[in-house]
């Protein structure tokens, strides 16, 4: 028998979040082993919960109102954690191939210590059950995921911007960041870093992979990932944004927010107590910068030597 997954998922008014269960359960090899913990920020209530209940779901709902975003949300999910041995955290708008939860516990048990699978995934896009791939998926390169081109650090704001570059690899390379649509690890995970619900949006990632790294978690990047994400175009509106003037959010809740996750990060990276939710003492600061070359507290960032010139 398969060992049991914690799928979290935070969902925001997502008219996917059904199709997202069911592809989930219909491509696993073994969709008894799923559980799927939900945090439903919704306007249908109703409906939504009668859809629900056919799936192996804890569920949890709130309007889109009584939200205080998509890490809050993350935070309240792995309250539904019941020490599954494996968790997924996925997206509320995302498929699967085939075969996705044994890919993925192969893979995560093919390497060593306390590891975790993350990337961003490739998008996709979907008219009915036909689903089409953004783009050819090649077995000869992984997705890297750095930081963006052109950004600087200062000591009041330490938010960056990731995204994905392909590197010749078949097989997973160690990085530095965690994607918060998509990370595959042990359950224990979850009770050792346990989500920081005071992050907002920008800077999630880095915080949570600082503390992951600091705790003795080495984030790894693979070739194939066996699940899509439904991305909206750039520089569109996304009505799912928990900002999105939509749901008549005062704009001062918003500032509030994004004030406070760019404090948290600063506060992280200064060492200051933060209880569960502070840098752990298994490495250092420095021992991130020598893998990522980021330095938080020089505010400086360069391309490490093992990534150097290797970018296609």
């Amino acid at each position: 028998m398969q060992p049991r997954i914690f799928v979290s998922v935070a969902a925001y008014a997502d008219p996917q979040l059904e199709y997202t269960l069911k592809n989930a359960l219909q491509q696993a090899d073994h969709p008894e082993a799923l559980v799927f913990g939900v945090l439903n920020q919704t306007t249908n209530p109703k409906s939504d919960r009668l859809m629900l209940q056919a799936y192996p779901v804890r569920l949890m709902q709130i309007t889109p109102q009584e939200s205080y975003g998509v890490s809050w949300a993350r935070a309240v999910i792995q309250s539904l954690y019941d020490n599954e041995p494996y968790t997924l955290q996925i997206d509320s708008h995302m498929v699967f191939e085939r075969g996705w939860d044994t890919l993925l516990i192969e893979t995560l048990n093919g390497l060593p210590g306390k590891s975790i699978l993350s990337n961003y995934p490739y998008g996709y896009s979907r008219v009915g059950d036909t689903i089409t791939l953004d783009c050819e998926v090649s077995p000869d390169t992984t997705l890297i995921t750095r930081p963006m081109p052109d950004q600087g650090l200062t000591p009041d704001n330490l938010t960056l911007r990731f995204h994905s570059r392909h590197l010749p690899e078949r097989q997973p390379v160690q990085g530095c960041h965690i994607s918060g649509g998509f990370f595959f690890t042990r359950g224990d995970f979850l009770q050792e870093v346990p989500y920081d619900p005071q992050w907002y949006f920008h800077g999630e990632e880095q915080g949570l992979t600082l503390r992951a790294f600091t705790h003795g978690w080495d984030v790894y990047h693979i070739p194939r990932i066996p699940l899509y994400h439904l991305y909206k175009p750039m520089h569109v509106a996304h009505s799912g944004h928990h900002w999105n003037p939509r749901w008549k959010r005062p704009a001062e809740q918003v500032a509030h927010l994004e004030a406070r996750a760019q404090k948290r990060l600063c506060d992280l990276v200064a060492g200051r107590p933060l209880g569960v939710y502070g840098l752990g003492n298994e490495r250092s600061l420095a021992d991130f910068t020598a893998l990522s070359g980021i330095d938080y507290q020089a505010c400086t960032i360069v391309e490490p030597a093992q990534f150097a010139g290797r970018f296609l």
